[in-house]
């Protein structure tokens, strides 16, 4: 049993921090807090696009969801059939802001390239919670599978104690 313990453990101590590679590596290497160029001459489509694009890369580089990734974690240790799902709901409420010098940053943009900044920001804090949460779920539950499987493995178990 300890043997499938320390099995499960220890592939979930090298998975991990792969997982949250695997998640961090779509972000782009410009730095976010640089503010993109925008010309007057573009429409307020193409100014809210290029505003949703700059706030995705500020939030792939500066929004940390790693308390998702706890709480994912707990909510399923702690209620296993419905605890990452609680987990990941509450990572969806909100609305996520940008951090304030980043704001203050987007001051001389115009008006659609702000708004475009801050919805960008959101959606994408939004998705790394949720994936965050979802990771953690599913470390919690591969660690409870297998701390029963290396339980069941005893040929002393009985699901039911008397």
């Amino acid at each position: 049993m300890k043997r499938i313990l320390v099995l499960v453990l220890a592939q979930l101590m090298l998975l991990t921090p792969l997982a949250s590679a695997a998640a961090d590596a779509q972000t782009s290497d410009q730095d976010p807090q640089t503010p993109v160029s925008v010309s007057q001459t573009q429409t307020p489509a193409e100014l809210f696009q290029a505003g949703v694009e700059a706030g995705r890369d500020s939030a792939s580089h500066h929004y940390h969801s790693y308390p998702w990734l706890i709480g994912g974690f707990a909510g399923t240790a702690f209620m296993p059939l419905i605890g990452t799902g609680v987990v990941a709901g509450f990572s969806q409420l909100g609305e996520p802001q940008p951090p304030a010098d980043h704001l203050i940053s987007l001051r001389g943009q115009p008006e659609q390239y702000q708004l475009g900044f801050v919805n960008g920001y959101g959606s994408r804090a939004k998705a790394k919670a949720l994936g965050r949460t979802l990771l953690g779920g599913a470390i919690a539950t591969a660690l409870v599978i297998g701390i029963l499987t290396a339980a069941m493995s005893q040929p002393n178990y009985s699901l039911v104690s008397m």
